[in-house]
């Protein structure tokens, strides 16, 4: 009986160690200095995103390409918005929205530029929200091409505001491909 034991307690130590292990080796990020992947959607866009991001599927339905490391708590999400007179028209529209939006729900906007993404016309802003208690620092970029508002969604913990600029860097490679059609 004690066999099984220490047997059990060891496997338990082996199991917690490597978690603890992954969890440190992905926190080690040296930030500005980040691999990137390019991702593609259909025909219509690619995007390269920091390595220690994995795809998933369990944030946001609309999102078309979405990503998480729950490690050290980074997020992306790309969600395509049809232009059309039940949403919204243009990137003034959309920023305003979003701004009236963030206001509302109590944010903040830390900085907020426009900016060429490809040959698009884009706006970035650098946001802090507090959501259910936690501080989190965003960068939000709209995307405007000829169909579609793209929208660009990044965060993480305020206090881990050197992911921003992996994010900024993902965010400007947003490229529509050739080919490039509406996502419907």
């Amino acid at each position: 009986m004690d066999f099984f034991w220490i047997v059990l307690f060891s496997i338990l130590v082996l199991i917690i160690l490597s978690l603890s292990s992954d969890k440190a080796n992905a926190q080690t990020t040296v930030f500005g200095q980040s691999d990137f992947v390019t991702y593609r959607k259909d025909s219509s866009f690619s995007i390269r995103v920091p390595d220690y991001l994995i795809p998933v599927n369990d944030l946001d339905a609309r999102a078309s390409l979405q990503f998480k490391n729950i490690f050290n708590e980074t997020y992306m999400l790309v969600v395509p918005e049809l232009k059309s007179a039940d949403g919204h028209l243009d990137l003034i529209q959309l920023e305003n929205h979003f701004k009236s939006n963030l206001s509302f729900k109590g944010g903040r906007l830390t900085d907020q530029r426009w900016i060429k993404i490809g040959n698009c016309t884009a706006f970035q802003n650098e946001a802090e929200w507090t959501v259910e208690g936690e501080p989190l620092a965003y960068l939000i970029t709209f995307i405007d091409t000829p169909g579609t508002l793209y929208k660009i969604y990044c965060w993480t913990l305020a206090g881990q505001k050197e992911y921003l600029n992996d994010f900024k860097q993902a965010a400007n490679s947003f490229a529509l491909s050739v080919d490039s059609r509406s996502i419907r």
